[in-house]
């Protein structure tokens, strides 16, 4: 086992992210669930009840966090913000408590996707997003702009440094 140290923690530095949906008035019902299975012959997403079927819908080994979507009606696509931690030679690390604080350096990257179960496209990386980098950035749809191309992220510090953080975002598209 090795313990905590030597395993990834569960809200950071994992592989993959599963997808599922619900309505909203059945919330709290395990049965009413159902998760992405993959697509059909068709191209359409296929859904199932049982769990053991959910197929990922974004894969990014040992840096995959408990991720948002958000839909940014303006530009019509998702976005999503992820966070992970890396060492100096920007490999995975991850359980960022147990190493030096001088060894920490996390990595901030944002996608994009025309759908919630993708394909998705990185858009942004930063490298150095400080020792702590902050958690589950995310993008409130109340923050954004009407085109979506002014839109605020928001994220909480991390570890030694817990704060509420906005940051404010200009995109460019290529259109």
């Amino acid at each position: 086992d090795g313990g905590a140290a030597s395993s990834p923690s569960y809200w950071e530095n994992g592989d993959s992210i599963l997808l599922g949906r619900v309505p909203q008035e059945r919330l709290l019902e395990r049965a009413a669930w159902e998760f992405f299975s993959g697509m059909d012959g068709e191209n359409q997403p296929h859904w199932s009840r049982d769990e053991s079927w959910s197929r990922p819908i974004f894969y990014y080994f040992n840096m995959t966090g408990e991720n948002h979507i958000v839909y940014n009606t303006g530009l019509r696509r998702y976005l999503m913000g992820n966070y992970s931690f890396i060492d100096a030679q920007g490999h995975p690390r991850p359980y960022h408590q147990a190493w030096p604080a001088s060894a920490r350096r996390s990595q901030l990257t944002l996608y994009e996707a025309p759908e919630p179960w993708g394909p998705w496209s990185l858009f942004y990386r930063d490298d150095d997003w400080g020792c702590l980098g902050d958690y589950q950035p995310n993008f409130p749809t109340k923050w954004m702009s009407a085109d979506g191309k002014t839109l605020w992220m928001v994220s909480s510090g991390s570890y030694e440094d817990y704060n509420f953080t906005i940051q404010k975002l200009v995109l460019e598209t290529s259109e």
